[in-house]
């Protein structure tokens, strides 16, 4: 009530209803003489400033009300009830009528005006200590002496989203961290023993939308303070501030391992050429540790030609406010070591230089302009030819033994294309086989290369890849066979010789069997016989024996004398040979053959016997390891080749074995081979389908090889 504050520093004497008026007026002419004090019987006036005794019937008003207003009631009789009422529903004294009641008022209102001064004043402190609380960012917590919540301030819920009254009478460890919980009980069980006892620590809390965050909390135990009775903790939510610090501390982790995973050194150098700090990577070598360089001058650090270049490019640095750098190299543990030096502008007075180590770049760059040099050299000097070309096909160099080749100086090699450098006949081969050799599907061969002056040259290549500049590059090496091959051809015509002059010794040979021993075996048997009728029956049994012994080496004789060379093959043609050479074997191994043979089929004698001895070798590799039972061979001209192809269905060749792999443990097959090499023939052997072995040979037509030497 407005009016009633403003008389703070009154008393108001209530006398009870039930009192008798004359007994009220008797209480009005005792108070009259009590200075300072009115009876009223209306509310005070609102702007009234003098003490009043006030009517009993605003006195549940104003207790209620808890002015600043001191209040003495007055009853008829003593009665300790009555008094412990009034005191206890707020007034500040209770007395009864007795004569000397005008002495004592006055005591009692003096000591009600002094004790509510005081009174006023405490509630001015809380009022003023609560609004203070109530407007904190911090949290003032009470608890027992077990933890219990008994207040919370107001801004519990603006911190951590709680209601004051959600928490209250609730252990304060069930919003602690469960990690954090044994901590906290064991400061709660430590604080309650020892009074005042002040502790500070730090905890993750649950806010009321389920986050933790993190507390710094101070408390005090006042258990033993009878105006307190508790623990009083006063609370800040610290999370900001404590990710801000593990967001600083890691980034100082970081920083300081981007700086230990960086393998320069840098050091901060003022103007006179001082170190202020210096950091060295692990593994770095240096002459002297980043402690014992911090603090000294470059003088005495460094050698003093290199301390001069130091301190010359730190003036001007800082003079220009510009970059400068430069390499050096320095001596350490007695081995010479190549250095970067990057100076930068760090504030006014201070620079910041980086030290690369470049060791390790300078002796890649020696070793590369090593073997550049030796590159180079052989490059120049091979007796071969070499060719840088681009992956395009492109020459981007050559060597003199390139020139050599082509008949022509460099700078007329330089931009052609690899197709310009061949024969237009074979340029679109060239061109498929160059991209080949790009992807790496092939790595050598053989071809030919056309000189400046259009001869054309025999040649093998062998290529690799490498970088030339910044771009891939083909480096091709190119070899003139000129030589090789008429090399090659002198030993063809010397192995057709050869084979020529075999045949022609078989011929004599089988000759002389057949007319000599022939004629010889005939007359022997003749002159037995003779003798066998003379004798006339007589040993007639052993006559007969040696009559068949007689035939049967004439059937021998006859045998050799065809083997050494079939006189078929003159008088019929090669068909006829290779049909009675198949049914020869047939006789001799049980093999089924089944024959094609073109009847037209005619080769000149040379080629004739020689593929007749391929026939031959191709019949006893079946017979001997094929384990066949049916042979089939075709005989038949294409175009201008003439093709024999056997094939059988025996075990074939193990594991997909290739031809090449067959004649090297085959030396029937390498002399198929050699013998085929004279006139240009070609070999094939594969798996035949669905089981077995096909054998394909082919021979020109034209006559390829020099025979003149046959007649």
């Amino acid at each position: 009530m407005p009016i009633i504050r403003k008389a703070v520093g009154g008393a108001a004497i209530l006398p009870p209803a039930q009192i008798p008026v004359f007994v009220r007026e008797e209480w009005r002419r005792l108070l009259l003489v009590v200075p300072g004090v009115r009876l009223l019987s209306e509310r005070p006036d609102p702007d009234g400033l003098v003490p009043a005794v006030i009517d009993e019937k605003w006195a549940e008003e104003i207790l209620i009300e808890k002015p600043g207003y001191p209040v003495v009631v007055l009853v008829e009789a003593y009665d300790h009830e009555t008094e412990c009422a009034w005191l206890s529903r707020g007034a500040d004294a209770c007395f009864f009528l007795t004569d000397d009641l005008r002495v004592r008022v006055p005591q009692s209102i003096d000591r009600a005006r002094a004790r509510r001064t005081a009174t006023n004043r405490v509630r001015k402190e809380d009022l003023r200590y609560r609004a203070m609380v109530d407007n904190l960012m911090e949290v003032v917590t009470l608890l027992d002496g077990f933890g219990v919540i008994l207040h919370e301030s107001p801004s519990l819920k603006e911190v951590f989203g709680w209601e004051p009254e959600e928490m209250i009478g609730r252990n304060s460890v069930e919003f602690v961290h469960p990690a954090d919980v044994p901590r906290i009980l064991q400061l709660i069980a430590e604080g309650r023993e020892v009074p005042s006892m002040r502790v500070s620590t730090q905890y993750r809390f649950r806010h009321k939308n389920g986050d933790w965050r993190v507390v710094e909390s101070k408390a005090v135990n006042l258990l033993h303070d009878m105006a307190v009775q508790s623990i009083v903790v006063v609370s800040r939510d610290v999370t900001e501030r404590h990710e801000a610090l593990d967001s600083m501390r890691a980034s100082r982790e970081r920083l300081a391992a981007l700086l230990n995973a960086i393998p320069d050194a840098y050091v901060l150098v003022d103007a006179d050429g001082n170190y202020r700090d210096v950091h060295i990577p692990q593994g770095y070598p240096s002459m002297q540790s980043a402690e014992q360089l911090i603090g000294k001058n470059v003088v005495e650090a460094l050698p003093p030609r290199l301390a001069r270049q130091a301190l010359d490019a730190v003036a001007r640095v800082l003079d220009t406010g510009k970059p400068a750098g430069f390499d050096y190299s320095i001596q350490v543990a007695g081995v010479t070591r190549y250095r970067e030096a990057q100076i930068v502008p760090f504030s006014d007075e201070l620079v910041l230089s980086v030290q690369r180590d470049i060791t390790d770049r300078i002796e890649a760059l020696q070793r590369v302009r090593t073997s550049e040099t030796r590159f180079r050299t052989l490059f120049e000097e091979s007796p071969d030819a070499i060719f840088l070309e681009s992956i395009e096909g492109e020459v981007l160099d050559a060597n003199p033994a390139a020139c050599e080749l082509h008949g022509c100086d460099r700078d007329w090699l330089i931009g052609k294309n690899v197709t310009d450098l061949v024969p237009g006949r074979i340029r679109a081969e060239v061109a498929k086989g160059f991209q080949r050799l790009v992807t790496g599907e092939i790595i050598r061969g053989e071809g030919a290369s056309l000189r400046k002056d259009g001869t054309v040259v025999p040649v093998e290549f062998s290529a690799g890849r490498m970088l030339y500049g910044d771009r891939d590059a083909l480096l091709l090496h190119v070899r003139d066979i000129s030589k090789r091959r008429a090399q090659e051809g002198m030993i063809r015509k010397l192995a057709s010789y050869r084979q020529a002059a075999i045949e022609k010794e078989r011929a004599r040979i089988s000759r002389e069997v057949h007319d000599v021993l022939g004629q010889s075996l005939t007359g022997l048997r003749f002159d037995v016989s003779r003798i066998g009728r003379k004798l006339k029956g007589r040993l007639s049994e052993d006559i007969s024996a040696t009559t068949a012994a007689i035939d049967t080496i004439i059937d021998d004789v006859r045998r050799i004398a065809s083997e050494l060379r079939p006189g078929i093959i003159d008088d019929l043609g090669i068909g006829a040979a290779v049909e009675w050479q198949a049914k020869t074997m047939s006789k001799r191994t049980g093999l089924r053959l089944n024959l094609d043979i073109d009847p037209k089929a005619q080769l000149d004698p040379g080629r004739s016997i020689m593929l007749f001895r391929v026939f031959q070798e191709l019949l006893t590799n079946v017979a001997r390891h094929a384990e066949a039972d049916v042979v089939s061979v075709t005989l038949a001209s294409e175009g201008e080749t003439m093709e024999l192809t056997v094939a059988d269905d025996g075990r074939g060749m193990e594991g997909g074995a290739e031809v090449g792999e067959v004649e090297h443990f085959s030396l029937g097959l390498m002399g198929i081979r050699e013998r085929l090499e004279p006139w240009s023939g070609t070999f094939e052997l594969v798996n035949n389908s669905p089981k077995g072995t096909l054998a394909r040979v082919s021979i020109p037509l034209e006559p390829h090889a020099d025979t003149s030497s046959h007649r």
